[in-house]
C-alpha cells in the first residue's frame, strides 16, 4: 500500500512539472510524458488540480513588452511622426520589475490599512507581511521612474499616520513568476486581440480558444493568431500554473548580497548545480529568483514543509563565497500570491548557465503544440 502511495505521488510530479512548463499539453500528450492510460492520467489530472486548488495562468516576460507595445503605438502613426516621436513613443512604452521592502518605525499598520492601500493601484501584484530586516514586501510592475515616485507618494500619503522607510530595487527575474493581475493586463498598451488572449488566459489558462473568444466577440483563428504571435515574440513565455493550496507551511525571503563579485560568480555554478539535483529529488524549494541592484545581487523566495527545511536551504546559500546572507521570513501574503508549482528545471535559466558551461546534457526545448482544447481526454 505505502509502495502504492509513494508511486501516486511521483505521478502527481511529474505531472506537475510538466504542468508548470507546459500547462496546456492535451490529456493524450501528458498521458504518453507519463506512460500511463488516457483515462487514469485525465483522472489524475483533475485529481490534482482540485488538491493543490492549481490555476491556469499566463506566464508574461515583461522585458519583452515594449516591443509589443510600441508596434502598436507606431501602427497608429504615419512614418514621418513615427520618426520624430520615436523618442517619446519609446519612454512610454514597456513595464520594469521591482521589489519593495516597508519598515516601518514603532507601530505598524494592520492588514485591512495595507491591502485597502495596496488594492487601489494596479502596480503592487504581491504583497506581503514580514518580520525580520523589514515588516513587508511588495513585487510591482511600474513604467520607469515617474510612476516609482507616484507609488511612494500614494504610499506616504495612505499611510501618513506611519514613519518609515521605503526601500525599492530594479529587478532582473530569472526563475519563477509572481501571477499578474487583470488590472495590470488591462493597462499594456496591446492590440486588443492581444489584450482578450492574455486576459482570458488568466481567467481560465486551459480553456479552448472557441469558448475564450466568446466573451469578446472573436473566433478560434482570431485567439489562435494572437496566442502564436505573443508565443513567437516571447511576451507569453508559456502558460502555467500555480498551487491556491500549496502543501507548504514556511516561507523565506532571502537576500544575497555580493561583497566579492569574482569569488560570487565562481560558486555561483554550485548552487545552480544544488537547486537543479533537488527539485530532481522532489523538492522544489525554490518560488522566485531574481537579481537585484541596489544592494547589488540576488534575491530569493523559498517554500519548504517546515520551518527547520527553510534553515537547512539557507545555510546551504550561506556558503556561497564572495556574498552575504540573511532571510526574512514571509508571514502572510495580502495581495497577490506566490507562483508556487512544480517546474521541469531542464527549462530553467540554472540549467541554460550550467549548458553553456557543458556542466550538464544539452537539451533543446520542444516547440509547444497549440492546443485547442486541452482538457478533453
Amino acid at each position: 500500500m505505502a509502495e502504492k502511495t509513494h508511486e501516486n505521488l511521483d505521478i502527481e510530479k511529474k505531472i506537475l512539472s510538466i504542468l508548470g512548463a507546459n500547462a496546456r499539453i492535451s490529456i493524450n500528450d501528458l498521458a504518453g510524458e507519463v506512460h500511463i492510460d488516457k483515462n487514469k492520467t485525465y483522472e489524475v489530472f483533475n485529481s490534482i488540480v482540485e488538491k493543490y486548488g492549481i490555476r491556469f495562468v499566463p506566464e508574461i516576460n515583461i522585458d519583452a513588452l515594449w516591443h509589443m507595445e510600441f508596434a502598436r503605438q507606431a501602427r497608429l502613426q504615419t512614418k514621418r511622426s513615427i520618426i520624430g516621436e520615436a523618442e517619446e513613443m519609446i519612454s512610454n512604452v514597456g513595464f520594469s520589475e521591482y521589489l519593495m521592502q516597508i519598515k516601518f518605525d514603532k507601530k505598524t499598520p494592520n492588514n485591512d490599512e495595507l491591502i485597502s492601500t495596496a488594492e487601489k493601484e494596479y502596480w503592487i501584484q504581491f504583497l506581503a507581511k514580514t518580520h525580520g530586516n523589514y515588516d513587508a514586501l511588495a513585487y510591482i510592475v511600474a513604467r520607469p521612474y515617474d510612476d516609482l515616485r507616484y507609488i511612494i507618494s500614494k504610499l506616504g500619503a495612505a499611510l501618513k499616520n506611519y514613519d518609515m522607510e521605503i526601500s525599492i530595487s530594479k529587478i532582473w527575474p530569472y526563475f519563477g513568476f509572481f501571477p499578474l493581475s487583470k488590472s495590470l493586463i488591462s493597462q499594456l498598451k496591446l492590440f486588443e486581440t492581444y489584450k482578450n488572449l492574455l486576459i482570458g488566459l488568466l481567467n481560465a489558462g486551459r480553456e479552448n480558444f472557441s469558448e475564450m473568444g466568446k466573451e469578446y466577440g472573436q473566433g478560434y483563428t482570431q485567439m489562435l493568431y494572437s496566442y502564436d504571435r505573443l508565443y513567437r515574440t516571447n511576451v507569453l513565455k508559456r502558460v502555467t500554473y500555480y498551487e491556491t493550496k500549496p502543501n507548504k507551511k514556511a516561507y523565506e525571503a532571502v537576500s544575497i548580497k555580493v561583497t566579492n563579485r569574482e569569488k560570487f560568480e565562481k560558486s555561483k555554478e554550485e548552487w545552480y548545480m544544488h537547486i537543479i539535483e533537488q527539485a530532481n529529488k522532489g523538492k522544489q524549494l525554490y518560488v522566485y529568483a531574481c537579481e537585484t541592484v541596489a544592494p547589488f545581487g540576488n534575491f530569493v523566495i523559498l517554500a519548504g514543509e517546515s520551518t527547520e527545511e527553510i534553515k537547512k536551504e539557507i545555510s546551504h546559500i550561506s556558503k556561497l563565497k564572495g556574498a552575504k546572507v540573511s532571510g526574512t521570513h514571509i508571514d502572510q501574503s495580502l495581495i497577490g500570491a506566490l507562483g508556487i508549482r512544480e517546474f521541469d528545471m531542464r527549462y530553467s535559466f540554472q540549467y541554460e548557465y550550467l549548458e553553456s558551461r557543458n556542466k550538464v546534457p544539452r537539451i533543446q526545448e520542444a516547440v509547444q503544440k497549440i492546443e485547442e482544447s486541452p482538457n478533453r481526454p
